[in-house]
């Protein structure tokens, strides 16, 4: 396969959950609107590159098992925070998102002791999206903190971390 500098590549992409069937580059470049950012040459550079590597790309979202975390917290006291008030068109419209990622497995339904309330951001000239509100279970995360690793040094004189 060819990479993006146009040299072989040999790396196998690990395996994400997505159906690589659904890809339509028409499709992106309309929803991106790529032809008020690239010109012409540039947007059959960048389809060249997509359709070579079409099995790691889906118009579908997905999700990947290749990266897992736990958050841990400074105490074990649940977070419950009421649910912010909407009209009845935001929650149906909220409801409908829900569904759709639901369907394709971006969230899952599952039961907690903590609870975040939701909102809908509404940008001008975009549909609005759901936002989860985590500022108040923020407040018991238990940040670790990594040393930054200064790029100018060679990698035998980077710190021990």
């Amino acid at each position: 396969m060819i990479n993006s500098w146009g040299k072989e590549d040999s790396n196998e992409f690990p395996w994400i959950d997505s159906n690589p069937i659904i890809f339509d580059f028409d499709e992106i470049t309309e929803h991106s609107q790529l032809e008020n950012r690239l010109n012409a040459q540039q947007i059959d550079k960048l389809k060249l590159i997509l359709c070579n590597y079409s099995k790691i790309f889906s118009n579908e979202p997905g999700k990947t098992h290749l990266v897992e975390h736990d958050i841990e917290l400074i105490n074990e006291v649940p977070i419950r925070t009421k649910p912010y008030r909407m009209s009845a068109w935001q929650t149906d419209l909220l409801q409908e998102e829900i569904k759709k990622k639901v369907k394709y497995r971006v969230i899952e339904i599952g039961e907690s002791d903590c609870a975040s309330p939701i909102i809908l951001v509404e940008t001008p000239g975009r549909d609005p999206r759901p936002c989860i509100d985590y500022r108040k279970s923020n407040e018991v995360i238990s940040f670790i903190l990594y040393q930054a690793l200064n790029i100018e040094l060679k990698p035998s004189q980077q710190p021990n971390i």
